[in-house]
Formats: C-alpha cells, structure tokens, sequence
C-alpha cells in the first residue's frame, strides 16, 4: 500500500475514535471545574524533570543543549550529580498571581501571612488578625489577599469583621498547599521576578535558565538541594530562600554547596524574610558563607547587577 493509502487509513481511523469519544463524553455526567491546588499540582509534575542517567551513546545531539542541558553539564563538570530540578514555565501558573502579590506587598501582609504560616506549621484549623490599628491600605491589601486565596481555595472560609478590623480564616491542608505557604511561594516570586529582570534589561532569555528546586547529589556523595540555579555554563546566579526566622540551621548546609560552587559573592545570595537586625551579624554570616545577604527588596536589584556578567 502507498504511503498516501496508509495516511488516508490512518486518518480515517482517527476520526472513528474521535466520534467514539465524543459519544462517550455526551453520556457522562458533567464534573466540576478543577481547583486551584489540582491545577498547580499537575503544571508542577509537567515543569519539573527527573534526570535519568543515559549512556553516551544514547545521549541527545547538539540540537538539544538547551540552556537547562548547560547548565546541568556545568554542575556535573563539578562532580554534582543532579537527580531532579524545576524549570520556570514559560507562562504564568495559578499560583503565581499569590506569590507576586505576597512578595510586591509582603510588608503589608507579613502579618496574614505570619499567622497563616505559624498556623499550616502548628496544623491549627482557624486564624484570625486584628486589624485595628492597620492603614486603610494595609486592611484593603490583606482582605483582597484573602478573598482571592478563599475564591481558589486555598483558604476554606474566611470572614472580614468591619466593626472590629477583625479578619478569621480556616486554612486549608493539601500538600502543594503547606509547600507553598511554607517557601514555596519565595522561590516562585523570585524566579518570576529574574524573568523580568531579564526581559527588563534585554539579555536573551533563550541563552539563561531559571531553574529551582535542584536535588543533587554532591561529591562526597551527600545529597542537598539548591533552591534557585539561573544562567549558563558561562556565568551563574545562585540564591537560596528563607522564610523562617531561624536560618541558623542551614548555614553549614550552604557553606557545603557554596566550596563546590564556587560562586562569588556578587551573584550569590540568601533572601531572609528575617534578616539579622546587627549589620554585624549579616557580615559574619556573608564571611561564613560567601554569599551576600539579602532583604526581600534588594533582590531585583541584586539580580540586575548580576545580569550584567550574563550577556
């Protein structure tokens, strides 16, 4: 048979199971929309890639050095093997639209967010704020936050008391949910926030990664994780994220990554909501480490002129 009667078979084949399914989908009752937290979760397992380990032979051609492949080949050239990482979208996810205006507006929020966390962490059902002595424009920030978050239930219920500025919610517990609530927001505004720095200041985005969320084995062989890798095989930008108060933890963790990395100061950071009150203190900490510390309004900044050794 020609290739064009195979096609026409194909095609017609095709179309009978198209007419079948459409009969199908007529018979079934009709489901809901999907949530917020259903939406998120399958755009998270479509964005994130699992490495597997090929042989050389088997190993895609030129055409697939995408910059991600770069990347990586950049960490394994320093015996970082790398089991797992999250590539930003091209387009925005659902739960985008919450961690740009948490982190535009976090010293508005900071105290909804503060009890929303505290209460996922302690696994409390409710949580309220009082509002009181809120500016106007602090009370309409966290009642919008709020009602957005109940609209795509991420939040349960929640109510707004105007007599008493008083604000209660009911939280919800599903694990994209906590992760988000927990870090996960930090990472994704900061990720979304590089892009526009990028685009801002005309570096072509097709030759830079933005990659978060990298599980990687190191070369003694203990596994850690990088939350957010961002450039090429030339020139990297590596930052982590805190959103607890007690980063103290974690600084042995990141002097380790930071001797394989080799990363300078200039275009390495860690983002602390809470940063140390002492000047002092925060100068221990970058000689410690040899990242620069940063406050959550410094990073577009910093991240500008990181980008300038990126072109």
């Amino acid at each position: 048979m020609s290739s064009h009667g195979v096609m026409e078979e194909m095609l017609i084949y095709l179309r009978r199971i198209a007419e079948a399914l459409e009969r199908i989908e007529a018979r079934l009752p009709s489901v809901s929309s999907p949530s917020l937290a259903e939406v998120s979760r399958a755009i998270d397992e479509l964005s994130t890639v699992q490495v597997a380990e090929v042989e050389p032979e088997q190993a895609e051609g030129p055409q697939a050095a995408t910059a991600s492949n770069r990347l990586i080949q950049w960490l394994e050239d320093r015996n970082i093997k790398v089991r797992r990482y999250r590539v930003l979208p091209p387009q925005d996810e659902p739960l985008d639209w919450f961690a740009r205006f948490l982190g535009e507006r976090f010293d508005h929020l900071r105290p909804f967010y503060d009890e929303w966390k505290r209460s996922i962490s302690r696994q409390w059902e409710w949580f309220r704020i009082y509002m009181k002595d809120f500016p106007p424009n602090q009370i309409s920030d966290i009642a919008q936050f709020a009602y957005r978050l109940h609209q795509y239930a991420l939040l349960e219920s929640f109510n707004y008391a105007k007599s008493s500025r008083t604000l209660s919610a009911k939280v919800v517990m599903l694990p994209d949910i906590i992760n988000f609530v927990t870090g996960g927001w930090l990472e994704r505004y900061i990720t979304r926030l590089a892009k526009s720095v990028i685009e801002r200041i005309g570096i072509d985005a097709n030759n830079i990664a933005i990659m978060s969320n990298i599980q990687i084995v190191l070369p003694n062989q203990s596994d850690a994780e990088i939350d957010i890798l961002i450039g090429n095989e030339e020139t990297q930008i590596w930052l982590e994220c805190k959103t607890s108060e007690e980063y103290q933890p974690s600084v042995e963790g990141w002097k380790k990554i930071s001797r394989y990395l080799r990363i300078p100061k200039e275009r390495s950071g860690i983002v602390l909501l809470t940063p140390p009150e002492s000047p002092q203190v925060s100068e221990w900490l970058e000689s410690q480490i040899g990242m620069t510390v940063l406050r959550l309004n410094e990073v577009s900044t910093f991240l500008e002129h990181a980008f300038q050794n990126i072109e």
